[in-house]
């Protein structure tokens, strides 16, 4: 790559803020921060990132949110930087294309290493050129009530069965947040099923499988571990409207 390598940090401490982007400055980046998505959004008409480093308790949408719909975009690199070091949520990171999920407090050799290789991946294939639209216009998954129809991210639409919707809805309710094997296996009218009753799991594998092969994309319906199901990308519920007599 002829050129600094441009990297975008999104960050809500500021002094955490500060410091990454004084310390790649430092090592010749060049170097944008914002603390919300939205800033990074509005930047990437300007200055399209080579590599966003992604803080995950972010104001409005998180980290794990972003990963997925930035992903969905475009190969730029993808490198979650946070304090949330479990093993679930590593995995969750990792599900949703991220190239690297590094824990907080970062040795910062590390990570200019990590974004150096990352920055020889897409020099070889380009960031697209277009551009993620902002938060409030961007195409995410859009669930039909009236008609049980889900359309992908890129147009593309799955029929539903019953079980399948019912799920779903739930799920879209509340997008990125957990629900509970209790309270999905009540919707589908079996509240008294046993823990090791895995009707719920054949039907999301099942849903996740029809759904990528039917899109040609990564279906963001997640295993919560220790609680449920999450679905961990944008998406909304077009509700039909009814008319007045």
């Amino acid at each position: 790559m002829d050129r600094p390598l441009v990297v975008s940090i999104v960050e809500d401490d500021a002094d955490m803020r500060i410091l990454l982007e004084r310390f790649l400055k430092s090592v010749g980046m060049e170097v944008t921060s914002f603390s919300d998505t939205s800033g990074l959004d509005e930047a990437w008409l300007a200055t399209p990132p080579d590599v966003i480093l992604l803080d995950v308790n972010l104001p409005g949408e998180s980290g794990f949110m972003a990963a997925a719909r930035l992903r969905a975009r475009s190969m730029v690199g993808l490198v979650i930087l946070t304090g949330r070091t479990a093993e679930e949520d590593r995995l969750l990171g990792l599900s949703m294309g991220v190239d690297h999920y590094l824990g907080k407090p970062v040795n910062l050799r590390e990570l200019e290493s990590v974004i150096r290789n990352l920055g020889r991946r897409v020099g070889a294939k380009p960031v697209p050129s277009e551009v993620p639209v902002a938060a409030s216009e961007k195409p995410g998954w859009n669930l039909d009530s009236s008609a049980w129809l889900l359309t992908a991210p890129n147009g593309r639409s799955v029929d539903l069965s019953s079980a399948e919707y019912q799920v779903l809805q739930s799920l879209l309710e509340e997008p990125g947040q957990p629900q509970s094997r209790e309270a999905l296996n009540e919707i589908l009218g079996k509240p008294r099923l046993g823990p090791d009753n895995r009707s719920l799991d054949v039907l999301v594998s099942r849903l996740r499988r029809k759904a990528e092969e039917l899109t040609s994309l990564s279906f963001p319906l997640r295993a919560a571990r220790g609680t449920g199901y999450v679905f961990a990308g944008d998406a909304r519920i077009n509700r039909k409207v009814e008319s007045g007599s």
